[in-house]
């Protein structure tokens, strides 16, 4: 059990660990190369440092909370990840950080990877060799965005997106939500003593058959009277004699007929009768049964049954047993657990029932109302975390239901998968909440977060920002703990199956159904339709070579040359609008197409209103390049073959 805890959190450590590595490092891909560091670092955590620390919060407060649980080893497990997780997210942004900023230098610097020297570009070696692992760019690229991000980007999510598609996705969820739920019903109770042997280990052969061969004879019982009484009164006796009788009329127990009890006060008297010995006072009782009765041969068993005062004189605490029958399920255990409890408490007499096996049984009764309790405050703290931090008012609401479906796959499932709900069960539900939190936060904060101007754009922002981060951290998760599904403890095979399912699931809902519900119910702010007709539209240049669109608007007023100018809130060179006679524009080309520098001093306006078939939004999609590239010399050639378009 130690092992397995210890197991547990540091699966928590690197699942968690590595997913904000993940996120920080695809924040930091989507920056522009050319930036300083200093920027890039501002834009990259801008973009994540928000994300980890929403999940950081709630993983580490739901896991402190839930050191209130009735159970040791979950309540240790809990302390420790909450720790865990705070120390993490110190981490992250700090030493992690720092380690993104030095890449980012050697990067700028074009210095190799592992040796950190200066490597000459690509086109200025002839050794293949020599490209494939040293060379670097000549220029940083333009864009950093790995294939991964490429295919979420221009074909998974436009694809999710389709009204279909989403038709389809909700009926999915209903029968996942549907089979999740009929688990839910299904579930076993308590870890059983047979799981804690290893498979191949002598204890799991004898549990094998004993429970094949001898499972209609259960644990033999004990009724133990705790306070001292006058046992040699026949009244008091007679108090024992019936809270034992009503124990052996228990259906978990045989009868008195059958002779399976053991009772030490039902022999003695038998013995005092076959001594005429009727009705003997205290003294006689006492001493006849320390003399005579306990050691005698066929008797001498009893004397480990009884306790006598320090003085002797009569008796402190004394027990008896019944034995249980026909326990073959773990509800019949527990069922008998707490009826001969009952019969205990009900006694005129102070007394208790045990056995070792209790132990086991007692998860039966508080497994259930300890995992609810514990899910309940770790989700409910999650949504307070989520309410104050995420800037929408809905998706608290979207990312708790998110949770709470999480958890009832996982717990539904895992029934299927023949995993009872134990104490190693209920540690992987609580950190169910952690990773589904995690899932969940970053697609949700993405989206909210994203200005694309429809849901569908926004939708698919989110899922080219986190979905490559969630991929990542799914399958290296997954992986770290496959391993434990081919080993022979019942215990790791659990840790296995409902970590999977947990890693499976959420991922599921991040990926699948949270997207479809975001754009179903999360509205977002809608772009203005853009009017190309009488407007005035250009493509500006600025000097980090990335073009932009600018904002068109039927009412551009024209700008000094010396005032600064804003377009889609990045600053550029000052720009006046071209005039719309055709010799401007073909002289203006001329004089782009003469300049052979790749940095462009300033901002050049490329086209006005009269060149609407020449770059125009259907032209930029049909030629991304357009939008992505430099302005070339060749690229402006090429314009100027066209036919002017005058106003």
């Amino acid at each position: 059990m130690v092992c397995l805890h210890f197991t547990q959190r540091r699966e928590v450590e690197n699942g968690i660990g590595v997913d904000d590595m993940f996120i920080m490092v695809a924040a930091w891909r989507q920056t522009d190369a050319t930036l300083p560091v200093e920027e890039r670092m501002r834009k990259a955590f801008s973009e994540a440092a928000m994300s980890i620390t929403i999940t950081s919060i709630t993983d580490a407060l739901a896991f402190g909370i839930s050191v209130i649980t009735y159970f040791r080893s979950v309540r240790i497990f809990c302390i420790y990840t909450g720790v865990a997780v705070i120390f993490d997210y110190v981490y992250q942004i700090t030493f992690f950080g720092a380690c993104m900023a030095l890449f980012g230098r050697r990067e700028a610097a074009n210095r190799h990877c592992m040796s950190c020297l200066k490597v000459k570009p690509k086109e200025e070696t002839e050794s293949t060799a020599y490209k494939i692992f040293c060379a670097g760019e000549s220029q940083p690229p333009a864009g950093q965005d790995h294939a991964l991000m490429i295919f979420f980007k221009n074909y998974y999510g436009p694809f999710i997106t389709r009204w279909w598609m989403i038709v389809l996705i909700i009926v999915l969820y209903l029968g996942y939500l549907g089979a999740a739920i009929y688990g839910c019903t299904q579930v076993q109770e308590g870890l059983s003593l047979r799981n804690l042997a290893r498979d191949n280990s002598y204890a799991a052969d004898f549990l094998d058959m004993e429970s094949a061969y001898f499972k209609q004879y259960g644990p033999q019982v004990a009724l133990v009277f705790t306070e001292k009484r006058d046992v040699w009164n026949p009244i008091v006796q007679d108090i024992m004699e019936q809270t034992l009788t009503k124990m052996e009329d228990n259906e978990y127990t045989f009868s008195r007929d059958q002779n399976l009890s053991a009772s030490w006060l039902r022999d003695y008297l038998d013995f005092l009768n076959s001594t005429n010995l009727k009705e003997p006072n205290q003294a006689q009782f006492i001493n006849f049964l320390r003399d005579d009765f306990l050691k005698h041969p066929a008797f001498k068993q009893y004397s480990l049954d009884i306790v006598f005062c320090d003085n002797g004189t009569n008796i402190k605490a004394s027990r008896f047993f019944v034995t249980t029958k026909d326990l073959n399920t773990t509800e019949k255990e527990r069922f008998m657990m707490t009826e001969l409890r009952q019969i205990a408490k009900d006694s005129e007499l102070p007394a208790i029932v045990y056995h070792p096996n209790f132990i086991f049984y007692d998860q039966y009764i508080s497994i259930l109302p300890n995992t609810l309790q514990n899910l309940g405050i770790a989700v409910g703290a999650m949504f307070i975390i989520a309410l104050i931090m995420i800037p929408n008012p809905i998706c608290p609401f979207i990312v708790t239901l998110a949770v709470a479906s999480i958890v009832t796959g996982v717990a539904g499932y895992m029934t299927f998968w023949q995993v009872n709900l134990d104490s190693i069960a209920m540690t992987n539900l609580i950190l169910c909440v952690g990773f589904s939190v995690d899932f969940s936060a970053h697609i949700s904060y993405a989206y909210v977060t994203a200005k694309q101007g429809s849901r569908q754009e926004n939708i698919i922002h989110a899922l080219y920002s986190v979905g490559m981060p969630i991929v990542q951290g799914s399958l290296s998760t997954i992986l770290g703990v496959v391993v434990l599904a081919f080993t022979d403890s019942y215990i790791f095979r659990t840790f296995f199956k409902t970590t999977f399912l947990v890693i499976f699931i959420g991922a599921l809902h991040g990926l699948v159904f949270l997207p479809v519900f975001l754009r179903l119910t999360i509205p977002v702010k809608t772009s203005p339709p853009t009017n190309y007709a009488n407007g005035t539209a250009m493509v500006v240049v600025p000097v980090d070579h990335q073009p932009r669109l600018a904002t068109v608007s039927s009412h551009v007023a024209p700008r000094p040359l010396s005032a600064p100018c804003y377009i889609n809130n990045h600053k550029t060179m000052p720009t006046t609008p071209l005039s719309p006679s055709p010799p401007s524009y073909q002289d203006y080309l001329r004089d782009l197409a003469s300049d052979r520098s790749l940095h462009i001093p300033r901002a050049r306006p490329i086209f006005t209103s009269y060149l609407g078939r020449i770059i125009k939004p259907t032209d930029l999609v049909a030629d991304p390049s357009m939008l992505h590239d430099s302005v070339t010399p060749k690229r402006v050639t090429n314009l100027l073959s066209l036919p002017d378009q005058s106003a």
